[in-house]
C-alpha cells in the first residue's frame, strides 16, 4: 500500500462525538428499523456507541447485552457493524462513496483496509467490488489477505497449546485431516498449521454468509457451561473388576503356598 493516506471525503450527515448518551441510543433504535438504507449511519453511531461504552449509562453491562436486548441485533453482526463504523471514520470515507456498494460488501473490503489505502486505492476497490457478487468478493479478500500475509516474509512463531477431551480430540483431528487431504499437504506439523489456519479463514468467510444454527449455538453454551462448572463431567472410576482380579490373585498365592 501506498504511504500517502487516503483524502477525506465529504462529511456524513451524522456527526459523531457530539451525541449525548440518549440522543445517540434514540438514533440507534431509529435507524435500527431502516438499517439496510441507512447502514453507514448505523455503523458510525455504533462505532461510537462501542468506543464511549455509552451502553453502560443505558443500564447493560456490555455491548453484547446492549445489542440484543435493545437492538435484537447478535453480539457478530453487531461488532461487524462496529468495525465497519471505524474504517468508515479512519479513513474520512463518504456516505455517497461506499452507499451504493452496500453492508455486505464493505463489511469484506473493511478487511483489507487500513490507514495507508490512497484514495485511488479505495475507488479501485470499492469498482471491484460493484462487479463482483458478494462470494466473488469474500473470496478476493480472503486471497488478498494470504497473499499480504505471504508478503511479509518470515513471522514470529506462536505456540498454542490446547486441550480436548477424547471426542473434541476426534473432531478436530478429523477436520485438520480433510482439509490436508483437499489441499495436497502432507501430514507434517507445518502442514497440519497451515491446514488448521485454511480452517479458520474459510469459516470466517463463510460465516459472513449466515449465522450460527441455534442447535450448534445451544451445544457449545452448554459444553462451556458443563466444562466451567464440572457439572456432567465424567469422573474416573476404577476398573469394575479390579477388586476381583486382586482377590483372584490372592486365591493363587494361597494355593501355591500351600502346594509348596
Amino acid at each position: 500500500m501506498s504511504q500517502t493516506k487516503l483524502e477525506t471525503g465529504t462529511k456524513s450527515a451524522v456527526s459523531t462525538g457530539t451525541h449525548t448518551p440518549l440522543s445517540l441510543r434514540d438514533q440507534l433504535r431509529t435507524i435500527k428499523e431502516d438499517i439496510d438504507n441507512k447502514w453507514v449511519d448505523f455503523a458510525i453511531l455504533a462505532e461510537e456507541a462501542y468506543v464511549s461504552e455509552a451502553y453502560k449509562t443505558w443500564g447493560f453491562a456490555d455491548f453484547k447485552d446492549y445489542l440484543q436486548a435493545d437492538l435484537n441485533m447478535e453480539y457478530r453482526t453487531g461488532m461487524n457493524r462496529v468495525h465497519m463504523g471505524r474504517t468508515i471514520k479512519a479513513l474520512g470515507i463518504s456516505r455517497e462513496k461506499i452507499q451504493e456498494v452496500g453492508p455486505s460488501k464493505f463489511k469484506d473490503l473493511a478487511n483489507i483496509l487500513d490507514e495507508e489505502t490512497t484514495n485511488k486505492e479505495l475507488n479501485a476497490l470499492l469498482n471491484k467490488a460493484k462487479k463482483m457478487s458478494a462470494r466473488e468478493l469474500a473470496q478476493y479478500v480472503k486471497d488478498t489477505r494470504l497473499e499480504r500475509q505471504g508478503s511479509e516474509g518470515a513471522s514470529k512463531k506462536v505456540k498454542i497449546t490446547l486441550n480436548f477431551r477424547d471426542e473434541q480430540a476426534e473432531v478436530f483431528e478429523a477436520a485438520v485431516n480433510m482439509m490436508m487431504e483437499r489441499l495436497d499437504l502432507t501430514p507434517t506439523d507445518i502442514n497440519r498449521s497451515i491446514a488448521i489456519e485454511c480452517i479458520c479463514a474459510d469459516w470466517q468467510m463463510n460465516m459472513t454468509q449466515g449465522e450460527v444454527t441455534p442447535a450448534l449455538k445451544k451445544y457449545a453454551q452448554e459444553a462451556s457451561v458443563k466444562e466451567e462448572t464440572g457439572v456432567g463431567k465424567v469422573k474416573h472410576r476404577e476398573h469394575a473388576h479390579k477388586g476381583k482380579k486382586a482377590a483372584k490373585k490372592k486365591t493363587a498365592k494361597k494355593t501355591t503356598k500351600k502346594g509348596e
